[in-house]
């Protein structure tokens, strides 16, 4: 059984339709319980060349950065 890279603390990155601590992608972290454990190992090794998952949500956005609008796309 491989584990899921997720840290518990979701912070979905729209402009890379991807989480910013896990770092996986919408449709990964969707189908995560449907792929095979190699399919898993796979994605495993992709993120850990990315530098994720992030420890401790290190992938949280600064809102007080970002636009109206985007801190509206955010919630």
């Amino acid at each position: 059984e491989i584990n899921s890279p997720c840290i518990g603390v979701c912070n979905i990155d729209n402009s890379k339709n991807a989480c910013a601590n896990c770092g996986r992608t919408l449709d990964q972290i969707t189908i995560w319980a449907e792929m095979t454990p190699s399919e898993r190992q796979r994605v495993i090794e992709q993120l850990e060349e990315m530098n994720y998952p992030k420890p401790d949500g290190e992938g949280q956005l600064d809102y007080d950065s970002l636009t109206v609008e985007e801190q509206e796309i955010q919630l």
